[in-house]
């Protein structure tokens, strides 16, 4: 990607972002959207856009971790937890998204997307949590989405897939949309005196 595309990009997502409401329930489990199984990744799953959305910001590959810097060579990019987390940082803030260090136990708020970061010698993986409290995910371009086998509830430390053995490396949290700010009603600019007043008599009434 050159750096019109890449600001295209954070254009658009910005802007589907906005469009959504958060935290996303698994549309595995909400919908049937044949468009889910395609055009993106774990990564773009985080961000609980639709099919239609991704499809409109752009063609596969061009959005996936670490797309804001592509100085770093393949194996560099997914094989290196150092820069994973670099790369995840980076995308956050060019995103203008602000990125917190999360767990397991703390509650996830309207407008807020919480989700755990694997990583191993060759690859990376993201698993996000919904609203309702379960994890989910997908793992890869063309596969389904599907809910995450946990421990007891809680995220396992290690996630064997085929050849490989994800490590848990963090959980993480953003805020995507705004508080919602209730309005209080305005006070009123006049003032009373509460004091009671003792009236004046007249002499000899």
């Amino acid at each position: 990607m050159n750096n019109k595309e890449i600001k295209t990009a954070i254009k658009k997502i910005r802007k589907h972002i906005k469009e959504n409401d958060y935290p996303t329930i698994s549309p595995c489990i909400k919908r049937n959207d044949p468009m889910l199984r395609c055009n993106y990744n774990c990564y773009g799953y985080v961000f609980g856009l639709t099919g239609e959305q991704y499809q409109d910001i752009n063609q596969q590959g061009v959005w996936n971790l670490g797309f804001t810097d592509q100085t770093f060579g393949f194996v560099e990019r997914f094989g290196n937890p150092n820069v994973v987390r670099y790369l995840l940082k980076n995308d956050f803030k060019k995103l203008k998204l602000k990125l917190y260090e999360s767990n397991e136990n703390e509650k996830l708020n309207q407008g807020e997307i919480k989700f755990a970061l694997y990583s191993c010698e060759q690859d990376f993986h993201f698993v996000r949590q919904d609203a309702d409290g379960t994890w989910s995910h997908k793992m890869g371009w063309n596969c389904v989405e599907e809910k995450f086998e946990t421990e007891n509830g809680k995220l396992k430390k290690y996630f064997p897939r085929g050849d490989k053995n994800y490590e848990l490396m963090g959980i993480y949290k953003s805020r995507l949309k705004p508080k919602t700010k209730v309005k209080e009603p305005k006070k009123s600019e006049q003032k009373f005196d509460i004091r009671v007043k003792r009236p004046a008599l007249e002499i000899g009434k």
